[in-house]
């Protein structure tokens, strides 16, 4: 069935040559959702009809490094117009400047890793699915390609799913502004309908609503990831413990999640800055619910994060696994039992057998090896080490802070 849809796609199944492999391998979107259309094959559209989200998903690398990088720059306009206004610098006048506002910093350090993960990570999703289609992983054939694209570009332009990520930002952005910059006296983002009203505060507003938007965008998509990939894996796929990439050939799969890596670290950083703006500049104790909070949020949301999209090839790969290390071990049996029957009869001993044991000995080996996602050794190691930095830092400011409370 597979092999209609790669000679569809121009693909010879003796040979790594062809265009949409090279495509593949210069991760163009726009191009390889272009030769698709001219193949008559639907391309899956994780942006779907939003504007923002299709145009950040089909950036190519570098472009997504200088969009992140520009988003940088947009993070830092305010501070020129802070510094226009005079509340740059430290000054008796104000309670927070713009040099010492740490909290800002650390939203614009957010926006820095969503502009650069986001696009990595879901434009690498339509490439990881045709790859385990070519590969013969997965074996749909052309109409099966079509229903299953239809269906999950559908849940991509789910009104809801496309709605949230905005007002989201609108919220989020009133509470802000509301909370922390209203008529707040001294300090370099207040604002107010007054004629004191300070421009540089105006200037943060656009970089809040991106930052929301970006946030809830990423936690949206990654759940419905999830149920594309279930859908994806109710195909059948052929998981071959045996195989060289020793993932099963599920290996494109594990490489998506790992782009998430640099991502739960970066956000331990911000998390680690928040701490640090509360205790310092909010004078609130480490172990203020508000911290205690950003811990937990951080835990939970990096844990569904990395983990969640791996969750759909668990049991595949665990049932594959299960059976191919049973007909190994049926076949171990069958053979040690040849030849004891042959010691018991006084036979001759068949040396190909005993070599046979050998080899199976190895191949049971290889096969027990092959991992299990979401919760093998790899990826957990990978997650954890993620995280390390930022968790230890927290556990250890924390215990400093009761010691010198207890002293």
């Amino acid at each position: 069935m597979g092999e209609a849809f790669r000679r569809a796609l121009g693909c010879d199944s003796q040979s790594d040559s062809s265009e949409i492999l090279s495509l593949l391998e210069k991760a163009d979107n726009k191009r390889i959702r272009d030769y698709l259309k001219s193949q008559k094959l639907p391309f899956l559209d994780v942006g779907g009809n939003d504007p923002i989200a299709r145009f950040l998903f089909d950036l190519k690398t570098w472009q997504t490094c200088l969009v992140a990088a520009l988003g940088v720059v947009l993070g830092f306009l305010p501070g020129v117009v802070s510094y226009l206004e005079g509340t740059f610098f430290d000054s008796e006048a104000m309670k927070l400047c713009f040099s010492n506002d740490y909290g800002y910093f650390d939203k614009v350090l957010a926006l820095f890793a969503l502009l650069l993960l986001a696009p990595l990570y879901f434009s690498e999703l339509p490439r990881t699915l045709l790859k385990l289609n070519i590969s013969s992983t997965f074996n749909l054939d052309s109409k099966e390609w079509k229903v299953f694209v239809g269906q999950a570009n559908k849940r991509f332009n789910k009104f809801l799913l496309l709605l949230i990520p905005y007002v989201s930002a609108i919220l989020m952005t009133g509470i802000l502004i509301y909370s922390y910059m209203l008529n707040k006296e001294g300090q370099w983002q207040g604002i107010s309908i007054s004629l004191k009203s300070r421009w540089a505060g105006f200037s943060t507003i656009g970089i809040t609503l991106l930052l929301y938007y970006l946030l809830a965008l990423v936690v949206m998509r990654v759940i419905v990831v999830y149920w594309i990939l279930k859908d994806f894996f109710k195909y059948k796929p052929i998981i071959q413990p045996l195989h060289p990439d020793n993932c099963g050939g599920l290996s494109p799969l594990g490489k998506l999640s790992m782009k998430l890596n640099i991502g739960v670290f970066i956000f331990g950083i911000v998390f680690l800055i928040a701490v640090y703006v509360n205790v310092t500049v909010h004078h609130k104790p480490i172990l203020h619910h508000l911290n205690i909070a950003a811990f937990v949020a951080y835990i939970s949301v990096s844990s569904v994060m990395f983990f969640l999209p791996l969750f759909s090839a668990h049991n595949a790969m665990k049932n594959s696994k299960h059976k191919t290390i049973q007909k190994i071990s049926d076949r171990y049996v069958s053979t040690v039992t040849h030849i004891i029957d042959s010691i018991e009869n006084s036979g001759p001993l068949d040396k190909s057998e005993t070599t046979e044991l050998e080899s199976l000995r190895e191949i049971h080996e290889v096969a027990s090896k092959m991992p299990v996602y979401p919760f093998n050794v790899a990826t957990v190691t990978s997650y954890l080490s993620s995280i390390a930095v930022p968790v230890v830092v927290y556990v250890i400011q924390t215990l400093l802070s009761q010691h010198v409370l207890k002293g």
